[in-house]
């Protein structure tokens, strides 16, 4: 049932579920004939009542004679507790973001030593991002063959990645091999501009690699073109800080770009970064 499939997720058990959904469709009933409909013994039937009453969604009311008659609140209190349970997800979304970056330099101070990963075919690649997403509010620093890279990852990754990433608000500054770029009416979702939480230049003609990096935090991801298919992370302070500044002097050196056609104008409009956009309104 799908109401049982949503009491799950807001913290009931089985049996809480089972007998709220009993009393629901019942109605009022002495906690005797609630045990023999339910199958249950009465004196593990009083412990799930209590806890379904400390949850708000049991009452009863007591007879002249001293008989509890127990009832089912309104299924719509399931809403209040379901935009209270959300809510409290968003806090503790915030909060952890806000100590990520404590939790990651605690991660470093136990296992100081760099570490090297290495990735080998398009499955395994596909992959090599996957904790990009948790460096949220910080800018990421790119030199990036994209339509290369797009052949490795594939398109999909890659809309699904930069939707996510806007809505993290993850900056992004990104170097393109200028023979290697795309078409932004083909591809909107790799635009830049305030609304994409991303710059692009274009390198230098002499700056033609079929490699990209991708740095992020205290690591450097590294992709092939998908002929050698083959990828690796290097977990390291130092290495990440030198990476940096490699990146800053092309940088430096590279030609901003600018983007605007109806697919950008569209793409915006549905997942721009709005607070980036009505800060900067030209992109």
């Amino acid at each position: 049932m799908m109401l049982q499939q949503l009491l799950g997720p807001l913290g009931f058990s089985a049996e809480e579920g089972e007998l709220y959904l009993t009393l629901l469709e019942a109605g009022a009933m002495p906690a005797g004939r609630l045990a023999q409909r339910c199958g249950v013994p009465r004196s593990s039937l009083y412990g799930t009542l209590e806890r379904l009453a400390e949850k708000g969604m049991v009452k009863w009311e007591e007879s002249a004679g001293g008989v509890r008659r127990y009832h089912a609140v309104s299924p719509t209190v399931l809403k209040d507790m379901l935009a209270q349970r959300r809510s409290a997800l968003d806090d503790a979304e915030k909060n952890l973001t806000q100590i990520m970056p404590l939790l990651q330099n605690k991660a470093r101070g136990k296992n100081a030593d760099p570490r090297f990963t290495l990735y080998k075919g398009k499955a395994q690649l596909q992959n090599i991002l996957s904790d990009m997403t948790l460096y949220e509010g910080q800018t990421h620093h790119t030199l990036w063959p994209i339509r290369l890279m797009m052949d490795v990852l594939g398109e999909d990754y890659f809309f699904k990645s930069n939707t996510m990433r806007i809505k993290k608000r993850i900056f992004i500054k990104a170097i393109w091999p200028e023979k290697h770029a795309v078409d932004f009416n083909k591809h909107p979702y790799m635009g830049c501009g305030p609304g994409y939480c991303r710059e692009i230049r274009l390198a230098p003609a002499a700056i033609d690699t079929r490699l990209g990096y991708w740095i992020y935090g205290n690591q450097v991801a590294v992709l092939s073109s998908i002929e050698e298919c083959f990828g690796f992370i290097v977990e390291s302070q130092e290495f990440a800080d030198m990476m940096r500044m490699q990146h800053q002097v092309v940088w430096e050196q590279s030609k901003p770009m600018r983007c605007s056609s109806k697919a950008v104008d569209e793409f915006l409009a549905k997942y721009g970064d709005k607070k980036e956009m009505k800060e900067s309104p030209s992109h």
